[in-house]
This record gives C-alpha cells, structure tokens and sequence, in this order.
C-alpha cells in the first residue's frame, strides 16, 4: 500500500502504486474506487461479478444493537434535521424516520410496508398475503391515505389501481383495474374493468364525477334488498315525499286457466304474461275458445302468477272479446272485471257489473284480458 499526494489530494493506491484504493481531494469529497469523487462521499466497485451484490457494507457487532445510517441537514432557518435509516437485528425491520420524528416507513420481515406505524398488516392477513398499512392514529380523528394523483389538460387517465393474477414465474394472466378518470364537463370519475376468463380486461361501471352511473352488466340485489328512493323528496311530484324501496322486477308467462262455475272448460287455448314492479302486478291474457265449452255457470279466469291484495277489489281489468255473441241487451256486452282478493283469479263482467256466464260465450270466440293488481 502507497499513501501520496498530488494536486492537493489524498491518495492511497495498492501495492503495485497504479490504482488509487481512497482519495480525498481538495473539496474534501471521498472517493471510494474512484480517483474524482464528485460528492461528500462517492463509493465504486469494480469487482463481484453479475447477479452478486456489492457496494457498502455496515456490520454492527454488538449485540441487540441496531445498525444505522444517519443524516443531518440545515433547512433555510437553520435549524438542524435528521433521519435515519435503521435495521433493527432482533425484528429485522428496516426502518426509515423522517425529520419529525417517530418510524415513517417500515419493511418488516414478511415483506410487508407500513407508512406511519411500525407495525404493518395490523388486520391478520396470512403470510401468503404482502401488506402495505397507511396509518395514523396519534389523535382522535387521524388516518392514513393513499394517493395517487396526474396531470391532464384533456379528458384521460389520472391514475389507476390494478389486481393482477400471476403464474409462478410472475406473468401476468388476468386482472381488474380501478381507474381514474378525468374530464372538463365531469370532474373526476371512477372506472371499474374486470375481465372474463377467455376475454380481455374492459370497462364494467363507470361513476361519472357528476354522479351518474353506467353498467354493462346486470345489477344483481341481494334476496330482499332493493333500490332505495328514500332521498327522492321533490314535492313538485305529487306523493313523492314518501319514498319506498323497490324490492322487485320481474317479467314472465303464467297459465291461464278458465273456468265455467268451478269446472275447467275443454277446447281453449291461452297465451298469458306478467310484468311485477315491487307490489303491482301487470298481466295480460289471450283466451280462444275453439269449440262448444260443454260446461254452464259464471265465468273465472284463475292461475294469476301472484296472490292478490286483500285490499285489491277496485283493481280491475278491460276486455277486448271478439266473436261472442250479440247481446240482446246493451247491458250484456263484456267490459270489465275484478280482481278477487286473497285469491289468483279475476271475474269478468258486463257493463252492468253482472257475471259473465256461459250464454255469453259462443262456440268459437277470442278474448283478451289486461289489468293490473297490487300484492300483499
């Protein structure tokens, strides 16, 4: 080993006085490897080879003893600040602390990172699980966030969150994205994408910054849960300050089945479908009757696909009846008719409000039914 000088500079060079080891130059910058350090401190290495590690190497040997870079600095007032990067042996959490004081970023030794807390994935999640915790709880009403911000002067991306499924080697297979949107007319909005094995990732639900929402899929509720118009209270519409919850929609065919004084009738073909909105019922019924019915007494159309309100007489149906025969009195033609309470039947009747029965009906004849009712 040589120790010389020149320019004003330290230098120590190896046995062979060719290749300078430590170099202390005229600025008081340390070289380490180099012959021009350009900072207080600058460490090179030239040997190791690819994939092995090598740089600066701080080993404390005392036991229980964290290991510890600090740094000091004088801001603008001068007062003096500090940080520390620290290794602790016995948890083996590195540990970043800022000026103020206190562990703001923690690597603890499963992998998982806590900003403001020492103490990383603080709900449980299992080892298979990387945890990153954001928190702050020093006083009543603290907490942690998460942000992630962009620049736009056009509608676009300002920022996204992704979940990505891996193969073993960490390729990526599928994967569903949250994403910020931006635009001059909205505001800031959130996109949803998600993506369906076999197909790529694409937009699912969109909340504009505005409010409103878009879907390309299905809103599926829960049994027993709804849309709730609870906040709709605009008293330009009349009854609209008391909101419901609307639990149901629902669209399908039901069996019409027609009968003359309790008996179901022969040669009849129907074609009959409801629409449920909540507690209303729409349905709609085409009887053709194509040959003599063979039985006497009132007409009932039974089979309705829901049970009708106890409170549901005034709901009522029109008739449309094609080919039955002429009334001798005005008061005979079909009009209308009920719906019978607690029941699934409906009762036709004349203008009068008299049952239609089996003199009403011809050989061959078409009718059709339409109303609607409320459920219990």
């Amino acid at each position: 080993m040589y120790v010389k000088g020149s320019d004003g500079s330290f230098q120590i060079y190896d046995e062979d006085a060719t290749t300078e080891r430590l170099v202390i130059d005229t600025s008081g910058n340390v070289g380490i490897g180099t012959a021009a350090p350009s900072k207080t401190l600058e460490v090179h290495s030239t040997s190791g080879s690819a994939g092995i590690p090598n740089g600066l190497y701080l080993y404390n040997t005392i036991h229980g003893s964290n290991s510890q870079i600090y740094m000091y600095a004088e801001n603008d007032a001068g007062s003096l600040k500090s940080s520390t990067i620290s290794l602790d042996p016995d948890s083996t959490n590195l540990t970043i602390s800022g000026a103020g004081g206190g562990n703001n970023l923690v690597i603890d030794s499963s992998g998982n990172v806590g900003i403001g807390t020492d103490d990383p994935n603080k709900t449980g999640y299992s080892t298979n699980a990387k945890v990153l915790t954001v928190a702050d709880y020093g006083s009543a009403g603290d907490y942690g966030a998460i942000e992630i911000a962009g620049y736009r002067t056009n509608a676009g991306l300002i920022g996204e969150l992704g979940f990505n499924n891996l193969d073993s080697s960490g390729n990526n297979t599928s994967q569903a994205i949250v994403r910020g949107l931006w635009e001059a007319a909205d505001g800031i909005g959130l996109q949803f994408w998600t993506e369906a094995t076999g197909a790529a990732a694409s937009a699912k639900m969109t909340i504009l910054g505005s409010g409103n929402v878009t879907f390309t899929g299905d809103l599926i509720m829960a049994d027993g849960k709804g849309i709730d118009f609870a906040a709709y209270t605009d008293g330009s519409v009349a009854g609209s300050t008391t909101s419901q919850i609307l639990k149901d929609y629902e669209e399908g065919t039901w069996t019409a089945v027609c009968k003359l004084g309790g008996s179901t009738i022969s040669n009849y073909a129907t074609t009959s479908r409801y629409t449920k909105i909540g507690r209303v019922v729409y349905v709609s019924t085409y009887l053709a009757i194509t040959g003599a019915p063979g039985q006497t007494g009132a007409l009932t159309i039974t089979g309705l696909p829901f049970t009708v309100g106890a409170a549901s007489n005034y709901h009522c149906f029109t008739i449309d009846a094609n080919g039955v025969p002429a009334p001798d009195d005005p008061e005979d033609v079909w009009s209308s008719g009920y719906f019978l309470a607690g029941a699934t039947s409906m009762n036709p009747r004349n203008r009068i409000g008299e049952s239609v029965d089996d003199t009403d009906i011809d050989n061959s004849c078409d009718i059709v039914f339409t109303g609607f009712y409320q459920i219990d």
